[in-house]
């Protein structure tokens, strides 16, 4: 039996069995939930969020144990910004069995550095994680769903795409390069393409996360498409920098397209700050056969003044 007690300034109750008591005051972070719990008579999620120290969450299989403010995995404590989410959700009175999944399928991850980057690049970047410990992302196709570069792979609404793991470049630094790519919203506006699709992605698939574009894409090995965003104005994809393609028509050297070829038109494979950049692109594409690549400076302010675009 449990009895429970309100002021303006704080919540407490009592296991009358037990005798545990447990009081959250109004200033804390979690007392929108202890009142509901309460509300609800759910009075031993109330305590957990009263007595956070003294309650032992177990997730997995018990492969992780929360207790007094420390997360254990596989009999070793775990530091870091994912395990303190964890343990400030469960002291704010929310489940994490989301991040908990998450935690085990990063785990499956063979890349020490995936898994020591992907979980800051997902709250970077707002990108949600599923029920099941998958998250999610986006990516810009052509019209007919198939992908930017090579012009083939499929992207429909429930596909799922994969290439062999040891064929994705897990150098963080060689920013543009083999793999199946995926980024977060605010890449989208930096991106060709007609169409973003909304992927999932298991935590155990990412093999590398670029240096560069302000840890706002990756790379993986494999992904189902689970759906499309239609409008491409949304909030958050307004003033794209492919718009900023007509501002100008001045020629870059020698490769440089025709002066009558319209650049919005045009196929974007990426962009780019500096002119450097964008010709080692084209080069290194060349190396692996990929000839109809040009660049051009299209005079953006946005901080991305070069485009490599494919010339059909």
């Amino acid at each position: 039996m449990f009895s429970c007690i309100k002021t303006n300034d704080h919540i407490t109750v009592v296991d009358g069995s037990t005798g545990e008591s447990g009081t959250v005051n109004a200033d804390h972070s979690g007392y929108e939930n202890a009142l509901q719990a309460v509300r609800e008579r759910r009075y031993d999620d109330f305590l957990v969020i009263a007595n956070p120290a003294t309650i032992v969450h177990r997730y997995g299989d018990d492969r992780i144990t929360i207790e007094g403010g420390v997360v254990t995995f596989d009999d070793e404590v775990l530091h870091g910004t994912l395990a303190d989410r964890m343990v400030d959700m469960i002291q704010d009175g929310f489940g994490v069995e989301p991040l908990a999944n998450f935690l085990i399928n990063l785990d499956a991850n063979p890349s020490r550095r995936a898994v020591d980057e992907l979980y800051g690049f997902l709250e970077k970047g707002d990108l949600p994680i599923t029920d099941d410990g998958y998250f999610v992302a986006y990516k810009k196709v052509k019209d007919d769903y198939k992908d930017c570069h090579t012009g083939t792979i499929d992207n429909s609404v429930g596909e799922v795409v994969k290439m062999k793991r040891n064929r994705v470049n897990d150098n963080k630094d060689q920013t543009c390069s083999s793999g199946l790519h995926f980024c977060s919203r605010s890449y989208l506006g930096s991106f060709g393409g007609q169409r973003i699709m909304i992927l999932k992605i298991n935590p155990r698939d990412v093999v590398s996360i670029p240096s560069d574009y302000n840890d706002a894409k990756g790379r993986c090995c494999e992904y189902e498409v689970t759906g499309e965003i239609d409008n491409l104005d949304e909030e958050g994809l307004e003033g794209s920098v492919y718009e900023q393609a007509a501002v100008t028509q001045d020629r870059v050297e020698s490769d440089q397209p025709s002066p009558m070829w319209n650049p919005v038109t045009a196929d974007v494979y990426n962009y780019y700050a500096n002119e450097k950049e964008a010709r080692r692109a084209v080069a290194d594409r060349r190396d692996e056969g990929q000839t109809n690549l040009k660049y051009w400076d299209f005079g953006s302010n946005s901080g991305l003044q070069y485009a490599v675009l494919y010339i059909n």
